[in-house]
């Protein structure tokens, strides 16, 4: 009889901490709701961002890279941080310039400047920006 009621003891408290770890480890796993765009994640640390401006002629798309330092670099991804973002339906036709985040396996981005909305080329959403749109339009603009 003390020999059962041992086993059930150890049992439960074995149970007991398995389970307490599960929960544990679940809760490191979680991710906040934050995230908008897919894989893209706008947390700054060692991170990098290329800067194409899209140019249209003959309504072809053309890119041309733009030199980035890396402080603008993390200006231009902190005010991506800050910034809110509503899902759209309606695309613009063209875009004002790609950007590709380099630690997302390449993850690219499209921004329409003057519409003031993001485009995730590999999940085909819209988001309009609904706040931080302008200091992102002065910002990218301001890149020569």
């Amino acid at each position: 009889m003390t020999k059962k009621l041992l086993f059930s003891a150890v049992s439960i408290v074995v149970v007991g901490l398995i389970g307490a770890g599960l929960i544990f480890f679940m809760s490191q796993q979680e991710q906040p709701e934050r995230q908008l765009f897919g894989q893209a994640d706008f947390h700054v640390e060692d991170k990098y961002i290329r800067v194409d401006r899209m140019e249209w002629p003959d309504d072809r798309m053309q890119l041309k890279y733009v030199d980035v330092s890396k402080e603008q670099q993390y200006a231009l991804l902190e005010l991506f941080e800050n910034a809110t973002f509503e899902q759209v339906g309606e695309q613009p036709e063209k875009f004002d310039y790609s950007l590709t985040l380099g630690w997302n396996t390449r993850h690219r981005l499209y921004i329409d400047v003057d519409g003031e909305k993001v485009i995730d080329p590999e999940s085909t959403k819209s988001y309009r920006i609904t706040s931080g749109g302008a200091e992102i339009r002065e910002a990218l603009n301001a890149l020569q």
